[in-house]
C-alpha cells in the first residue's frame, strides 16, 4: 500500500523533527511494507537527512493522489485548507466507500479502533 504523510515536523510552521512523531511511524509503515510519500512545506529538506524510501511531493494533493490512505501529522494551514472530498471517498464524496481494509499485518497502534 501507498500512504500519504502531511506533515512531518514536530508542530506546524517548523522544520523541527526532533521527536517528530513521523519519523516513527514513517519507519513502522516502511517495516510493514508500505511506500511513503510525505509532504511539509518546511521540514522536507530535514526530513530528506534522516528518512530513506520516502518520496517527496510538492503539494498535499500530489501526495494525495494515488495513496491508498492519507495521514495527517500536524495542522499545517496547507493541508487543512484543502478542499474536503476532493481525494476522500465514502460519506459526502458522492462515492462508494471502499471495503474494510485488513489491518492484520498494521502494528497494534496504528490500527482503527
Amino acid at each position: 500500500k501507498t500512504i500519504g504523510i502531511l506533515g512531518l515536523a514536530f508542530k506546524p510552521e517548523t522544520d523541527d523533527l526532533r521527536s517528530a512523531p513521523a519519523i516513527d511511524i514513517i519507519r513502522s509503515l516502511q517495516a510493514a511494507g508500505a511506500k511513503i510519500k510525505a509532504y511539509d512545506p518546511i521540514a522536507m529538506g530535514k526530513a530528506r537527512k534522516v528518512l530513506s524510501g520516502v518520496k517527496y511531493g510538492h503539494n498535499a494533493y500530489e501526495v494525495a493522489r494515488g495513496s491508498d490512505m492519507l495521514v495527517i501529522i500536524n495542522e499545517w494551514n496547507g493541508h487543512l485548507g484543502a478542499r474536503r472530498g476532493r481525494h476522500a471517498r465514502g460519506p459526502g464524496t458522492g462515492q462508494k466507500a471502499p471495503p474494510d481494509p485488513d489491518y492484520s499485518g498494521w502494528p497494534q497502534y496504528l490500527r482503527p479502533s
